[in-house]
């Protein structure tokens, strides 16, 4: 887990809450202007570096690492891999990175 070097406390936040933090992923769509009803959640990672507790502001910073395209096909298709990073107090606490299959690119 790369962080039992610190103390527990009462006050501790599961690990998996930061899945709660992924809405800055969501804003990436938004921006590309794809509708949500195209995409399909392929894969998903976790790495968890910190402990995070209650009351810790998080800020997270996404981005789209890697794009690969297969436009020349009866079904046209895109995938994205988004990686998003978060931080407490500029520390890397965790990251979580995911690949996107987005249907019908050119639809």
């Amino acid at each position: 887990m790369g962080y039992s070097e610190e103390k527990v406390h009462d006050d501790t936040v599961p690990d998996i809450f930061i899945a709660c933090l992924r809405e800055a992923d969501f804003k990436i769509f938004e921006v590309l202007d794809i509708d949500l009803d195209r995409l399909l959640h392929t894969t998903q990672t976790f790495d968890f570096m910190k402990t995070i507790f209650v009351g810790d502001e998080i800020v997270t910073r996404p981005a789209v690492t890697k794009v690969r395209t297969k436009l020349n096909s009866a079904n046209p298709f895109v995938t994205l891999e988004i990686t998003t990073e978060y931080f407490r107090n500029e520390e890397l606490i965790a990251r979580t990175s995911g690949t996107i299959f987005v249907r019908e690119a050119l639809s």
